[in-house]
């Protein structure tokens, strides 16, 4: 009789990786700050600083103390930055870029509440500025408030139609809200304004493969790489063209992903699967265990590793994996099925009957976990338990006719170690 032993089933598919790192994409500074230095002031401000006097004016206060915030954002000294530009908002509260730099370094800051306060607050200061709709936009953004985020990125683009990264941005959140079609559409003319931009290309292929349009992802991929090759561009194509069945070229490609970020365990992983279709297992089982080395707590890749083992008949290293994975995931069933098949395979019958009577205990309606505990309970002789595990394997899959002929067989030992018996069953 021959196991169901269904190997490693339950691992997630390859993941897309984000288009970009929205979160910490920085706030656009406004156009004409004059305390960036490059144009005159804002005419609130420019009033402030011209005042005669031995003693610093307000103005010149306010302008020190957003210079200073400035270059301790530029600096990533955040905290600082935030001391500072409050101090400048404090003397010039009606100034749109101090009000913009109190909302920048909260964004970077990742406090996103306080970010948004600031940036309704610019909006009534000055709303018909581009950039204040655009950041706000952001903000609402990485809030997942998605709806009011393409609404003021909208309202960016009414007031400057050719901001070609607002277009890209209208995108972002257009596929957020299930609306791929316009989110293209968005992308284009992103691309049409800045056919240069490597993200444009970069957001318009992640749509086009959520669109299952993997053919056009792969082009467009390759022409964000080709203007600016990164990480997140290589790992994604690298999936689509596994998607497309392009095997050597997908693994080609995770490898070039590992060469830009070394450290990204997503990547390994993702690598092991190409390398298991194509049967290179030797190298699956080293990206396996970089994963496993990168974040050793993560489920999916030490089942990955348990499996990589278990084809290369390394059964004891396999089971001490497939073991791990179950503790990190005690709801999951599928470790521990997978863990009787390996058991078994050592001839460890009693240790397998129990991984799987486990995993029954998660998922009692697998017709192969009673088929496959049947089987080891043949093997040590208790073939009325056997018996009642095919039965019930075929109650769950009557089709099997594998099975059938398998319970048959056992039928005719039974009665051969019992003659007096006519069903089968135990007393």
């Amino acid at each position: 009789m021959h196991p169901r032993a269904r190997q490693a089933r339950g691992l997630r598919r390859q993941g897309r990786q984000p288009p970009r790192h929205r979160a910490s994409r920085h706030v656009r500074r406004p156009q004409g700050a004059g305390f960036a230095g490059v144009s005159e002031p804002h005419d609130d401000l420019s009033n402030m600083m011209s005042s005669s006097g031995p003693q610093m004016t307000n103005g010149e206060r306010a302008r020190q103390h957003y210079e200073r915030a400035a270059e301790l954002q530029e600096q990533g000294k955040l905290a600082e930055a935030l001391n500072e530009a409050e101090l400048a908002v404090s003397l010039a509260p009606e100034d749109p870029n101090v009000v913009y730099l109190v909302g920048s370094v909260f964004y970077d800051l990742e406090r996103y509440d306080e970010a948004l306060a600031v940036g309704q607050r610019l909006v009534r200061i000055d709303p018909e500025q581009s950039y204040v709709h655009h950041n706000l936009g952001l903000t609402l953004k990485a809030l997942k408030r998605y709806s009011e985020a393409a609404e003021q990125f909208q309202e960016a683009i009414r007031l400057d139609p050719d901001d070609a990264d607002c277009h890209n941005q209208l995108a972002d959140v257009l596929d957020e809200l299930g609306q791929p079609e316009e989110a293209l559409a968005e992308c284009r003319e992103a691309i049409r304004l800045e056919p240069n931009d490597a993200d444009h290309h970069l957001l318009l292929a992640y749509i086009l493969g959520e669109l299952e349009r993997y053919d056009e992802a792969v082009e467009e991929y390759r022409e964000s790489i080709h203007l600016h090759d990164g990480h997140v561009a290589r790992h994604n194509l690298a999936n689509d063209l596994m998607r497309l069945g392009r095997l050597e070229e997908s693994a080609s490609e995770y490898r070039e992903a590992i060469r830009l970020e070394p450290d990204s365990a997503d990547t390994y992983y993702d690598l092991s699967s190409a390398l298991r279709e194509l049967g290179c297992n030797e190298e699956r089982l080293t990206a396996c265990a970089d994963a496993v080395r990168l974040d050793p707590t993560n489920y999916d890749y030490r089942y990955a590793l348990a499996w990589a083992y278990e084809d290369l008949e390394r059964y004891g290293e396999s089971a001490s994996e497939y073991r791990e994975a179950a503790r990190l995931a005690p709801d999951n069933w599928w470790p521990r099925f997978n863990l009787g098949g390996v058991l078994r395979k050592q001839e460890r019958y009693a240790e397998a009957i129990e991984e799987y009577r486990e995993s029954l205990k998660l998922n009692p309606d697998d017709a192969d976990t009673h088929f496959n505990l049947g089987l080891c309970l043949s093997e040590l002789g208790r073939l009325g338990e056997a018996i009642a595990e095919y039965r019930e394997g075929l109650r769950l899959n009557p089709g099997d006719e594998d099975a059938r002929d398998e319970l048959d067989a056992l039928m005719e030992r039974f009665i051969d170690c019992d003659p007096d018996s006519e069903t089968g069953e135990d007393e």
